[in-house]
């Protein structure tokens, strides 16, 4: 997506009072709802019109991609509604004529978003569904949030600089692995069935309107098949395993507290968890109520694909609101420190929410002819745009730009699914303040924030941020691979001599360095590697550069046995001898290290001076 240089968006025009009509109206009206200051200036035309705008579509009139041969096909563009407002977003959302098609092509006619309003189409599952989900409280579901969150962090913050949409995408995938009751090796499913899932939700909400991308909905319909299909066998599996429990037992005798777990689901127990009871896909298993297996699973992964979506879509909303704002991100940071501003912290978070909202928009379709506007006619079988983010204000703080327009009328859109995500957004928020000065990441070139890229103003594409690694993790391991001259088995053994003569050297400079942990010497391949692993703290180039300098005639005489060596002496070319070791060094798979005291440096084991 390209950027737009602020400058130019002031320039986007206003739509005349009629609204835009035909393709030229249709894409002027994309280039306004896909910025920011645009947007909002829009938002504010609406409700000077009365809130409602009527735009043609550049999505076919009719849903079938192969209509029988013995009817011709419907031509031109369906007629959409673009309402905004806190009255008309009301009216609209309490409208019995409009309905949920839009989502369909989704998942067919089962497909059941938790975001549905009372008395849809969906009502029978949406009232199974708030059943099920009645008993996981928020002291049910924080733990499994923190694991959660917690997983993903492990997993992401491995550099100083990651990517907000990816992590908030990630702690979304392993909540709903945790809470559902998932196997492991299912978080590929989960994730690329979120993923698919997400980009056809936000295609039908808003971006079929702009743009044909007709790969969008084959692809989520096969990664959520894969995923339905795999919830299928888990829900029969932990329908079945209480009825073998023996058989199961006998099986796995070392592993008798999995006895009435499906192979390879880890019982909440194994992360502490126990205070959740039954995990979701468990609960639905042994509830079925009147639903067959399949209309289960479609269930279970509606939720998933709408759990890890506005989970993804909230964390980073409401972090670039906060970046935005310095004085509210500290007040923030000190509140999500302070166990005595929890509950505090928690209405905060739900008023961020509330000014920009992770649904910023909800299609509609009509089933009938009626009036939604004085002078504004919808038909039958037009689709209407729900503006949520439009129906009211919120001054924003002192010194602060204003956030855009809030939704906050009780009901919160009527997602069955807000508790437990939003003890999980909590969480999540709770942990990212926590990161040693955590900022947003700035471009090289102009200097600066790379910022929020998103679609529609919810959909988020990548969010860069930079945060202190090193003080969150002090240790860094070093894995320096390099290799051995040929005939090997000569230089391998002269290599030995060197190291076991220069024992004592090589002691001395990791004492005096006062950084590293551990360091070590290894042959691989048959000798025809040598690879020096160590464990320090700090920088990389001081580190190294330290070597350099203190052992250099050291390394001058093993480098005369390796292949790609430096120029030497090492102590006349200290950069050149740092950039060598930075080729070779092997990160570790996707970045993992781990470390049993991962804020603890050296002086503070040895008490300062020398052990």
């Amino acid at each position: 997506m390209r950027r737009r240089d602020p400058a130019d968006l002031e320039k986007l025009p206003v739509p005349p009072l009629g609204g835009w009509g035909g393709f030229a109206g249709n894409q002027a009206l994309a280039l306004v709802l896909d910025e920011d200051v645009p947007r909002h200036k829009l938002a504010a035309h609406l409700l000077a019109l009365g809130g409602v705008m009527r735009f043609a579509s550049a999505d076919h009139p009719e849903d079938d991609p192969a209509p029988p041969w013995s009817e011709p096909a419907p031509q031109g563009h369906r007629q959409v509604h673009l309402v905004a407002g806190r009255a008309a977003v009301c009216q609209a959302l309490q409208n019995d004529k409009l309905g949920q098609a839009p989502y369909a092509p989704i998942g067919g006619a089962s497909f059941m978003l938790a975001l549905e309003s009372p008395g849809a189409e969906h009502q029978r599952q949406r009232d199974h569904a708030e059943a099920l989900l009645r008993p996981y409280t928020p002291a049910a579901i924080d733990p499994v949030a923190q694991a959660a969150v917690d997983h993903a962090l492990a997993a992401a913050l491995v550099r100083d600089r990651f990517d907000l949409a990816s992590l908030a995408e990630q702690i979304g995938v392993r909540f709903c692995g945790l809470w559902f009751g998932f196997a492991a090796p299912d978080h590929g499913l989960i994730q690329a069935a979120a993923a698919a899932g997400y980009r056809a939700l936000v295609h039908q909400i808003v971006g079929r309107h702009f743009g044909a991308e007709p790969t969008v909905l084959p692809q989520a319909r096969t990664a959520m098949a894969q995923l339905t299909a795999r919830a299928s066998a888990l829900l029969s599996a932990y329908a079945e395993l209480p009825q073998v429990k023996g058989e199961v037992a006998s099986r796995m005798p070392h592993h008798l507290a999995r006895a009435t777990w499906p192979e390879g689901v880890d019982p909440p127990s194994t992360w502490g968890l126990a205070g959740l009871g039954d995990p979701l896909l468990k609960a639905m298993a042994l509830q079925p109520a009147d639903f067959s297996v399949q209309e289960l699973a479609t269930l279970a992964v509606g939720l998933v694909v709408g759990t890890v979506g506005n989970v993804q879509a909230a964390l980073c909303l409401v972090m670039q609101q906060l970046f935005t704002c310095p004085p509210t991100l500290e007040k923030a940071r000190a509140m999500a420190q302070d166990p005595r501003q929890r509950q505090a912290f928690e209405h905060e978070v739900w008023r961020w929410l509330d000014e920009t909202p992770p649904v910023a928009f909800v299609p509609r379709r009509a089933k009938a002819r009626f009036e939604l506007a004085p002078g504004h006619t919808v038909n039958e079988g037009d689709d209407v745009i729900v503006w949520l983010a439009s129906a009211g204000g919120t001054a924003a703080p002192a010194g602060c730009p204003q956030r855009g327009l809030a939704f906050t009328e009780g009901h919160r859109h009527g997602c069955i699914g807000q508790g437990p995500v939003f003890r999980l957004i909590v969480q999540a928020l709770r942990a990212l303040l926590a990161l040693p000065s955590l900022a947003e990441a700035v471009d090289a070139v102009h200097g600066r924030p790379e910022g929020l890229r998103r679609r529609w103003g919810f959909a988020c594409l990548s969010y860069p941020l930079v945060h202190q690694r090193a003080r969150r993790l002090a240790q860094q391991p070093l894995n320096v691979v390099m290799r051995v001259k040929s005939p090997v088995d000569v230089h391998a053994e002269a290599i030995r001599r060197v190291i076991a003569v220069g024992v004592p050297r090589i002691e001395q400079a990791l004492r005096e360095s006062r950084h590293v942990h551990f360091a070590w010497f290894e042959f691989l391949d048959q000798g025809r590697l040598l690879a020096l692993h160590t464990v320090y703290d700090g920088d990389f180039d001081g580190y190294v550069e330290h070597f350099a300098l203190k052992v250099d005639d050291l390394f001058d005489r093993l480098f005369e046995h390796i292949e790609g060596a430096p120029p030497l002496p090492v102590s006349e070319h200290p950069g050149a001898f740092v950039d060598v070791i930075r080729a070779s060094n092997a990160a570790p798979v996707h970045g993992y290290f781990f470390s049993a005291y991962p804020r603890t440096e050296v002086p503070d084991i040895t008490g300062g001076g020398h052990p």
